[in-house]
Parts: structure tokens; sequence; C-alpha cells
């Protein structure tokens, strides 16, 4: 028996880093797995290997689903509240309001963030979205009731503080809502530089879901497939913008990038991202067809002939495809 070879480690690492950066698993079991491996003679199980595994525990999924409806009916409590007593608040009521939640929200997921069970790290993300939020929230109302700038000022004061939390949250644990508040926030920042020209934003905006995508693609982004949707979404967002001045112009460049989607979602094999591709494809389609049809029914049943066919030809291209693996043994 000998200690793992010096060759074998390297090899263990990158395979470490790349379960990690999928989301696979955390950092802190990496390093576990790291340092057995390091101390674990090659071929011989661990010592505490004869040890009968304690059952992980895992949260019922109907507890987990409990306390999301909970939340959100809490939040939206909150809102209708906020919304109809606001007027009624002092401006220190209202700079404190968000400020309490973003601590809450922050501390909280400090505290759990570190367990190894995945519905309690999607709650801690929650948490974090959540603080992101209130942080933006916060800054809004300082912003327009304390400094009194311009909306075009707000507007990158909370993308700059969105931005910032919501990307030292992802780089610290790779979670979505992290990643998703700063995707968020660097739209809001694009919606400000350019806060006068929609068509430039929505070029903006498409440039950012396009290389998001792409990066998640890559695997330079992490977890994989909802980075590549975040990225799509942001993307198939943006021709929204353009539709405000030149509406066939916008469908057109709508239905381009949810057509991409659903290509770099066969591509990576992600069915969520050709879900979603699809959705805004039906979505594009639908006003492209009413908008430079101008309710012609006749046409537009054309063009429905015309994609039962494609999906005709597309199950049977499937069906003819030739089966992989071994050939079956012959009865006889």
């Amino acid at each position: 028996m000998h200690a793992r070879e010096p060759e074998e480690i390297p090899e263990l690492e990158q395979r470490l880093h790349r379960w990690v950066r999928e989301g696979l698993i955390s950092e802190e079991t990496a390093g576990k797995i790291w340092a057995l491996e390091r101390a674990t003679p090659t071929g011989t199980p661990p010592a505490t290997a004869a040890e009968p595994a304690r059952p992980v525990r895992r949260v019922p999924v109907l507890t987990e689903v409990f306390g999301y409806l909970g939340a959100a009916l809490a939040a939206a409590a909150g809102a209708v509240f906020v919304g109809r007593s606001w007027d009624d608040l002092s401006q220190a009521q209202q700079l404190a309001l968000p400020a309490v939640g973003l601590v809450l929200f922050l501390v909280a997921g400090f505290a759990i963030h570190r367990s190894e069970e995945p519905a309690v790290q999607r709650l801690a993300g929650l948490l974090w979205f959540l603080a992101t939020g209130s942080a933006g929230w916060l800054t809004a109302v300082w912003a327009v009731e304390v400094a009194d700038v311009s909306d075009r000022q707000a507007m990158l004061s909370v993308g700059a503080v969105v931005s910032a939390i919501g990307g030292a949250l992802y780089a610290y644990r790779r979670w979505v809502l992290p990643q998703l508040a700063l995707v968020g926030g660097l739209g809001l920042l694009i919606g400000g530089a350019f806060f006068e020209d929609e068509l430039v934003i929505g070029i903006g905006l498409t440039t950012l879901g396009a290389a998001w995508a792409g990066l998640g693609a890559l695997r330079l982004l992490a977890p994989m497939a909802p980075t590549v949707a975040i990225g799509g979404l942001a993307a198939m967002w943006s021709p929204t913008f353009v539709m405000a001045d030149h509406t066939g112009a916008g469908l057109l460049v709508g239905v381009a990038i949810a057509a991409g989607v659903v290509g770099l979602g066969a591509l990576v094999r992600q069915g969520i991202v050709i879900g979603l591709g699809v959705v805004g494809l039906f979505l594009y389609l639908v006003g492209a067809i009413d908008h430079f049809l101008e309710g012609s029914a006749a046409t537009a049943l054309g063009f429905l002939v015309v994609g039962v066919g494609l999906m005709a030809l597309a199950v049977i291209g499937m069906r003819m495809r030739p089966r992989q693996g071994p050939p079956r043994p012959a009865h006889g």
C-alpha cells in the first residue's frame, strides 16, 4: 500500500473544481474529498468506511413548498401594507424598512449557507436574493427621497448597488438566485446608461444575455443550465425595447433570438433552456404573424400547416435515426 501518486492529484483537483462549478457539490464537500483522497492509500478504503454511514437528513418536499408559499404570502401582504401606508411614513421610516430587510435577509442567509442540504442552500440563496433586492430598494429610496436625483441617476445607483452585492454573493457561492440578482443589476446599469434610447437599451440587453448564455455554455459560469437560461431570458426580453418604436423589427429580432435560444439549448442538451426558447418563440411568432398578416386567417392557417409539417418531419427523422449501442441478440 502506498499513498496516492502525485500525478493522480491534479486530475482529482480538476474534477473537483469542475463539480463545484457545475453546482454538483459544495466547496466544503470538495475540500473534504480532497483531504480524504490525499490521505487515503491507493485502493484502500478509509478507516471509517467500515462504520455504518449515517443517513443524510433531507427536508421533505412538502415542507419546502409550504415554506416558499408562506414566504410568498408574507411578502405579498407586506408589499400591500407598505404600498398603502408608504405616504404616511416619515423619511427615516421609509429608509428603515428596506435597511432592516437587508440586514435580516443577509444575516439569515449567512447563518444557514454552509449546510449541505440542497433545500437549505436554496433557502439561503433566496434570502440573499431578497437581501439584494432590499439593498436596491434602500438605494432607490435614498436616491429619490433624500438625494433627490434624476430618474436616470437613481437607476444607475440602484444598478450599481445590486450588481455589487449580487456579484459578491455569487462570487462567494455560485448559486442561481445571486447570479440572477447580478444580471438584474447589470441590466439596470444598461438602462440607466442609455436612459432615453430604448433601441440601444435593447441592443445592450441582447449583448448581455448572449454573452452570459455563452459563458454558461462554455462552463465558465456555473451552474451551467441556469446560467444559459438566465442569459437566454435577458436576450429574449431585449426586443421589447426595440418594439417601442419599431414593432415589426422588434418582433423579427425576437423570433431570431428565441430561435437561437432553442438552438443553444439543444446544443448544450438542457431541456429548461429549450423550453424557455420555445415559449419565447411562440410569443414572438404570434405577434409577428398578427402584425405582418394583419389578421389574415387564411395565411395564418397556411403557417399552421407548415408548422405541423415541420414537426412531422422532425418526428420521422428521429424515428429513422439509427439505433446506438450493441445489436440485439438473434432469437432462434
